[in-house]
Parts: C-alpha cells; structure tokens; sequence
C-alpha cells in the first residue's frame, strides 16, 4: 500500500509536466504578492517556490514551520497571521 505522501502526489503529477504557473506567465504583477509554503510541503518544492519569488518584481516570501500541504492541512491560526500581516499597511 502506497503512502499518503504517494496518493498526494498522483493526482497532481500533470501539473509538473505542464505547469499552469510558469515564470512567464508571472510577469510584473500590479499587485502585492506573498508566496507562501510549507517548510514540509511535499507537493511544490521550497526551490521551486523560491524561483518564483525571485522572477516576481517586489514580491515576498513566507515559509511556514511545521507545515504541509494542501493548505486545508494549515494551522489555521498561523495561516491567518501570515496573511494579516500580509494585508496590514
């Protein structure tokens, strides 16, 4: 029997072949943007999401301790604070 970490990861395997966010589609955003991750994400790597953060002009980076993905598996308080801070002037 697989582990849960494999049965994650099928159903998602097209989205590393094509790939829907790529770096040109990305572009200059008009907006803030914070990517965020999960230090224990076994979905999308933490290079991978670094990349972006360097292609994205002003863009930020949160990488959440402890946490997995998809984000229905957050804390739902630590969550919250990432994003609060996100939205503050």
């Amino acid at each position: 029997m697989e582990d849960r970490a494999a049965q994650n990861r099928r159903p998602h395997a097209h989205a590393r072949e094509r790939p829907i966010l790529t770096h040109e589609r990305v572009g200059a955003p008009t907006v803030p943007v914070r990517y965020g991750i999960g230090d224990r994400d076994e979905m999308v790597s933490l290079s991978e999401t670094v990349d972006f953060y360097k292609a994205t002009p002003g863009a930020e980076l949160a990488v959440l301790p402890g946490t997995r993905h998809p984000m229905e598996r957050v804390d739902p308080a630590r969550l919250a604070q990432h994003i609060l801070s996100f939205l503050e002037p």
